[in-house]
């Protein structure tokens, strides 16, 4: 392998890892605010700072989350004697 392609390698590995302990990171931040919240105690010195815009973030991905799970409704209706195009149409949302 070429000397550049390794170099290339190692910086794709690092940024990988760095992104994965980050979210790590913030996942466990996630989890004290939640925890903190579900047994009414105070945050630790070092989540306060950051801890509202933690609680936004939950607050904002459960609204997402809800959303999600929610099928749209679709109705096709038919007239009595439908064309030939429109059959298989109206099977396929059935």
């Amino acid at each position: 392998m070429s000397k550049r392609r390794l170099l290339r390698m190692k910086k794709e590995y690092l940024i990988k890892k760095e992104q994965e302990y980050k979210e790590k990171e913030l996942e466990s931040k996630k989890s004290k605010v939640l925890d903190c919240l579900d047994t009414t105690t105070k945050l630790s010195y070092d989540l306060r700072k950051e801890g509202k815009n933690i609680l936004e973030e939950i607050i904002y991905n459960q609204k997402l989350e809800d959303v999600d799970y929610r099928l749209p409704k679709i109705l096709v209706t038919t007239s009595k004697d439908p064309s030939s195009k429109l059959i298989p149409f109206a099977n396929i949302f059935h």
